[in-house]
């Protein structure tokens, strides 16, 4: 999954540089404008929304959709008359839309790839769709809202509500804050470097968390999740994949139905939960602190433990240490725990 990221990342980054060095189809300027409101919708190019522009601008860009060369004006004149194409200034709103008239009588040979980059205040809402190309936003604060129906996101320094859907392509998230809600049909969700009210949402990629604080929730239905330096409320849970999490602060709830999980916690705030079907769960624990733990499963290992130097084989333990305080739960039923 960590492959597929990247090139998905890779086809991001490439089309957008060869859009900029493409001469624009069309440039509008908004100078002296107040724009508090971004609404685009497109039929299957990328989108770029750049934030904290003095001047805002909407930079148009088209090539057929089957070649990365661009027409020549009478062929590109001949295509967009299949085409609404608009860019327009109202009541504070800006409106970007390009999208075919009739599906029905338009030929895949004939569709256009209409991309637009755009610069706008960083302070302002928006309204994203596409149908299938990528979007990248960046330097944003407001009610965020975006949807592509197949194409990847990339999204750095975000901030407020935030919430992005994608059909069945990968997310990247950095340094965002506020309330984020990121969902992705089929693709991999990497997020770092962020804070605030995360949920992280894949049906069938891996998760990657590094770097983050507050309060953060992620599943996914068959993939891996890695979590790196996380502080905070950490709930997660995968269908089908393992869990590996190191240097953890905070609350922590993890759960895999068919994985092992590796944990390296170094300080509890109240609890800690980590239960798979199917797997070994190996973790490092605070022994300065204070616990109640609750060990389960096929067998138990700990040099930590001294009642379970003489007899590892045991099924579950129930034991204090430091005279107890912080819950600390580790269960799994056809494999052993190992807590040091």
């Amino acid at each position: 999954m960590k492959k597929l990221l990247l090139l998905f990342m890779a086809v991001l980054l490439i089309g957008t540089a060869m859009a900029q060095d493409q001469t624009p189809f069309k440039t509008e300027i908004f100078s002296e404008k107040k724009i508090n409101r971004l609404e685009v919708s497109s039929s299957g190019g990328f989108v770029k929304v750049t934030g904290g522009a003095e001047i805002p601008r909407v930079n148009v860009y088209i090539t057929g959709s089957n070649s990365k060369r661009q027409l020549s004006p009478e062929a590109l004149a001949e295509r967009l008359k299949a085409y609404v194409l608009e860019v327009n200034l109202v009541d504070g709103t800006l409106v970007c839309i390009a999208k075919v008239k009739d599906k029905k009588t338009i030929k895949n040979s004939e569709r256009l790839s209409i991309n637009f980059e755009i610069e706008t205040p960083k302070n302002l809402d928006t309204d994203i769709k596409t149908s299938g190309g990528s979007l990248t936003l960046s330097t944003l604060n407001g009610d965020i809202n975006f949807l592509t129906s197949g194409g990847s996101m990339a999204l750095n320094n975000l901030s407020g509500k935030i919430k992005g859907v994608t059909s069945g392509g990968s997310i990247k998230l950095e340094h965002a804050s506020g309330e984020i809600d990121l969902t992705t049909s089929g693709g991999s969700i990497r997020a770092e470097n962020s804070n605030g009210n995360l949920k992280l949402i894949t049906s069938g990629g891996s998760l990657t968390l590094s770097d983050l604080t507050g309060t953060i929730h992620g599943a996914t239905s068959g993939g891996s999740i890695t979590a790196n330096r996380v502080d905070g409320n950490l709930n997660i849970n995968t269908a089908a994949g393992s869990i590996s999490v190191s240097d953890f602060k905070g609350n922590l709830n993890g759960k895999t139905s068919a994985g092992s999980i590796k944990g390296s916690i170094l300080h509890i705030e109240n609890s800690i939960e980590l239960i798979t079907s199917a797997g070994s769960i190996k973790v490092d624990l605070p022994f300065d602190e204070g616990m109640d733990l609750d060990l389960s499963g096929s067998r138990i290992n700990s040099d930590k433990l001294p009642n379970t130097a003489n007899n590892r084989k045991k099924e579950t333990l129930k034991t204090q240490v430091n005279g107890g305080g912080k819950s600390v739960t580790l269960k799994t039923s056809s494999g052993s725990v190992s807590v040091n």
